[in-house]
């Protein structure tokens, strides 16, 4: 990495209670850049550890927020990302309002829609600094 860029990763696991359905794990890290810079992000990676089978009615939604706004959503449907196979990095689409600051709260959201499905993984932000405070 550079010294215009920054990176946080959010390890993902799967718990006891989300192979229940309709539960949500949030992951939440605040931004702290060098010196007080900002940044835009660049990159969204997820490396998921295990593989999961495309379906509409059982599938994980992964998103990310960025102070409350969400800026990425992949869901593991037909219609969506589809099946994901472990150690195939996915690429996540990034929309919207994509620059933090110092003290900005990141939010990883992974949301199981239905009972059985695990998903662990690793989940990369690359920043690119912009300016300086």
């Amino acid at each position: 990495m550079s010294d215009n860029s920054y990176r946080m990763t959010f390890p993902l696991y799967a718990s006891t209670a989300l192979l229940a359905a309709n539960v949500t794990e949030t992951w939440d890290q605040v931004v702290s850049l060098p010196n007080g810079d900002d940044a835009v992000l660049a990159t969204a990676r997820f490396m998921p550890a295990t593989s999961v089978t495309a379906n509409d009615t059982s599938y994980v939604d992964l998103s990310i927020e960025i102070n409350t706004t969400e800026v990425a959503s992949e869901q593991t449907t037909t219609g969506d990302t589809g099946s994901l196979t472990a150690g195939t990095e996915l690429s996540l689409s990034l929309s919207g309002n994509l620059e933090v600051s110092d003290g900005d709260r990141i939010t990883v959201k992974k949301t199981h829609a239905s009972s059985g499905v695990i998903l662990d993984g690793t989940l990369t932000l690359d920043f690119t600094r912009f300016r300086a405070a």
